[in-house]
């Protein structure tokens, strides 16, 4: 039986409709047709393309509050770009302040999934600062990790999967993620990278053919920032 492909909107594609939609206003500029003036007034649609990326394709509460935060920024620095809001950087500092404030309480409350205790699962965020974690757990099972003007190093060589996969969400916007991993893990790297970069350096452990019973399915974004999976 045919099956039919699905659409589904991820980050992928909002940020390739993003850079679409910039493009074109920048060609109907150089054609007269259409007044843009300067179009890199526009990089913040960027910004509100991946908020609305995380919002609507939402798998933990810190992607959602990451949507809500990137959602609001973007929108007030477009507005103040094309002049149609009367702020300035002195306004939108302090706005960052209070939406990441907003993250940080939000953090205080359901941080582990499933009941899963704080060992098993994997709940990170630094904030203007960094630090680094060691997770021992015989029964991990993912997590998410969260780096703003900050970095982490996660190192999970003593951990052991539960499960076949396991999925770390990561976020990072102006800071870096670094994973350490068991040899012999298989990496999947779904996180997407935006003005940064996301590297997968562990040694090729499984050969062609050979079955692969341990997983790591990492997925988010860098934005102005890295993520590296190494052994």
């Amino acid at each position: 039986m045919d099956t039919q492909p699905t659409f589904r909107i991820t980050p992928r594609v909002i940020l390739g409709a993003t850079i679409i939609v910039i493009g074109l206003l920048a060609a109907l500029d150089a054609l007269d047709v259409l007044r843009v003036g300067n179009v890199m007034r526009f990089w913040p649609l960027v910004l509100i393309g991946f908020g609305l990326a995380n919002l609507l394709g939402a798998t933990f509460r810190g992607q959602r509050v990451w949507g809500v935060i990137l959602l609001i920024l973007g929108l007030l620095i477009l507005l103040a770009n094309l002049d149609a809001l009367d702020i300035s950087w002195s306004f939108i500092w302090p706005v960052i302040l209070i939406l990441l404030g907003v993250l940080v309480l939000s953090r205080s409350f359901g941080l582990h999934r499933g009941g899963a205790s704080p060992e098993d699962w994997i709940s990170e965020w630094a904030l203007f600062g960094g630090g680094e974690r060691r997770y021992s757990s015989k029964a991990f099972r993912g997590g998410e990790v969260n780096a703003v003007f900050g970095g982490l190093d996660i190192d999970l060589r003593d951990a052991e999967l539960v499960e076949e996969t396991a999925v770390l969400d990561c976020f990072v916007m102006f800071g870096g993620i670094d994973i350490k991993v068991p040899p012999g893990w298989q990496i999947i790297i779904q996180a997407i990278p935006v003005f940064g970069g996301v590297s997968d350096s562990t040694r090729r452990a499984p050969e062609a053919g050979t079955a692969v019973s341990r997983r790591l399915l990492v997925r988010g974004t860098a934005l102005f920032g890295g993520i590296e999976v190494k052994d």
